[in-house]
């Protein structure tokens, strides 16, 4: 698993030097060093940005002139400010569009790097919701998955699976590190049926917010989905816990 992203604050800044002789506007100047250093990965996704004083002290501008040049790179979606926070790098937003199933491909598609780090791959009698969710009795087994998945080096989403041992997928297929419903419906000839989804909003506990590297008690956006075979019986059950300030969800309705 890749090294997680730091949102702490850097303890030293890099300040450009001024060429007050250069054709070059001040702002300019500043603009071009920040965006250079943003653009080589100097500065990365959520690090914090030195203050608009802290530049006016240490560079040949004045604190108009260093505004200007803040304000031009926010407007390029290179910097964004935060109340409380100062000015960051910002993380990437992911949206999720509820309509299609191939939403990793996407990413990866995309330029995306993506990494998935396997947490637990369990045989286990599951609870009450998932019993009901899954239409089994308390007698009856589960395959459970347990993922984190990494885009871009930020952890961002916490994904469960929960598969019916009674309908016949061999635990070799489940325990591949690139499982997929798909993959494996494809391979074995499953029609696939419909997915039921559900999204709600829930809070971080103190194992979610140490996996996803943010505040326990953060909004998460859960998403679950019931998955169908075409002849109506469940075959999964998965729960994403996705970071809300990386995603978003939309849904396309034909009139």
């Amino acid at each position: 698993m890749e090294k997680e992203v730091s949102l702490k604050a850097r303890t030293e800044h890099q300040y450009p030097f001024i060429d007050q002789k250069s054709p070059l506007p001040i702002y300019i100047q500043i603009y071009d060093f920040y965006r250079d250093l943003i653009g080589r990965g100097v500065y990365t996704l959520g690090d914090s940005f030195p203050s608009d004083n802290e530049l006016t002290a240490n560079i040949s501008a004045s604190l108009i002139t260093v505004r200007q040049a803040m304000r031009k790179l926010a407007e390029e979606g290179l910097l964004h400010r935060v109340r409380g926070k100062g000015t960051i790098v910002p993380l990437p937003r992911y949206s999720r569009h509820l309509n299609r199933t191939a939403f990793t491909r996407d990413l990866v598609t995309k330029g995306f790097s993506l990494d998935t780090g396997t947490l637990l791959l369990e045989i286990r009698h599951p609870d009450g919701q998932i019993q009901e969710k899954l239409r089994i009795t308390s007698h009856d087994e589960v395959f459970q998955i347990k993922r984190l998945r990494i885009i871009n080096k930020i952890p961002s989403v916490i994904h469960y699976s929960y598969l019916p041992l009674n309908f016949g997928i061999p635990k070799e297929e489940l325990e591949e590190n690139n499982y997929s419903m798909i993959r494996v419906s494809e391979r074995r000839k499953i029609p696939l049926g419909h997915t039921d989804d559900c999204i709600e909003a829930v809070v971080a506990d103190a194992e979610e917010a140490q996996l996803l590297n943010i505040a326990i008690g953060m909004p998460l956006l859960k998403l679950s989905a019931q998955t169908y075979e075409r002849e109506g019986q469940i075959i999964q059950l998965t729960v994403g816990l996705y970071r809300s300030d990386l995603y978003s969800f939309s849904l396309k309705i034909e009139r």
